[in-house]
């Protein structure tokens, strides 16, 4: 009979993906059949589905998305059901930690949950698999028509992503190394999740035509667990990757060197190979 891995949605969107490449890496090297579980978020059941926005481009992967049908009745992990692990939000202490996912017992499971907390301690050899595996992950045809149908920005631009809640870091630095290129470009595309960066940016940088699309709440502890992306979380992630779609299409791109997000970008950017298809430019990193 054949074996699964059951991977549950934690996190931001790179977060997320960390650990869904996990999962993929083990369900191709273990031949494991991967189900995706990202309705059961932990925000309050208000995942998004996988195949509502993605695609995995890997042709030694069967998965499935929100369906656990092929799993049989009799299969369970730690006397857990399949039911018990699809229906419990998050309880990370019933599902596979990282030293258990490389462990030699791994295969003497027939059933394996994996929350995706992250990266910690992953062996040094498996960081340049994983991160193929992560670029991998596309979005579908019909998330790359709508991103493709954004109103365009006609002049050149640098953008920059500027993370600042619990993630910190300081905006006079980006401004600082906005004023020291060696450009005519006065238009900056801001993502952040910063509410205040667009107000400090408009008085700091008033030569500057500063777009933004996503308009982040104030005082929160970080996006992607705020409120409002809690009630709205497919517009949460259309949001992150519409950001994404700009950030890509700029002439500079400013990250936030310490952010999960800004090296994914930036991943993508070295590697030439974008989340999104279709995109025929390489921002220069600053």
């Amino acid at each position: 009979m054949r074996k699964f891995i059951i991977y549950k949605a934690s996190g931001g969107l790179s977060h997320n993906f960390n650990g869904l490449s996990l999962a993929i890496h083990m369900a191709v090297t273990q031949n494991r059949i991967l189900c995706i579980n990202m309705i059961h978020h932990p925000q309050k059941n208000k995942g998004i589905k996988f195949s509502d926005f993605f695609i995995i481009n890997n042709n030694d992967l069967e998965y499935y998305d929100e369906d656990f049908s092929k799993i049989p009745n009799c299969y369970s992990y730690h006397d857990l059901s399949v039911d018990d692990i699809i229906n419990n939000i998050r309880s990370t202490e019933d599902y596979a930690d990282l030293k258990f996912i490389f462990s030699i017992f791994i295969n003497d499971f027939n059933l394996v949950v994996y929350t995706g907390n992250g990266r910690n301690d992953i062996p040094v050899e498996l960081h340049e698999k994983l991160n193929q595996e992560k670029l991998n992950i596309k979005v579908n045809d019909q998330i790359n028509k709508r991103l493709k149908n954004e109103i365009k920005i006609k002049e050149l631009y640098i953008s920059m992503h500027f993370r600042n809640t619990d993630i910190q870091n300081n905006i006079k630095e980006f401004i600082k190394k906005i004023r020291n290129l060696d450009t005519n470009i006065k238009t900056l595309y801001l993502a952040s999740d910063d509410n205040s960066s667009y107000h400090i940016l408009k008085k700091e940088l008033s030569d500057f035509i500063i777009i933004r699309n996503t308009i982040p709440p104030e005082n929160i502890r970080n996006l992607h667990y705020s409120h409002e992306a809690i009630c709205n979380k497919s517009n949460e992630v259309y949001n992150c990757l519409r950001d994404i779609y700009f950030i890509l299409n700029s002439i500079y791109f400013i990250p936030s060197k310490n952010s999960g997000l800004s090296k994914y970008i930036i991943s993508m950017i070295k590697n030439k190979n974008y989340l999104i298809s279709g995109i025929d430019n390489t921002p220069i990193i600053i």
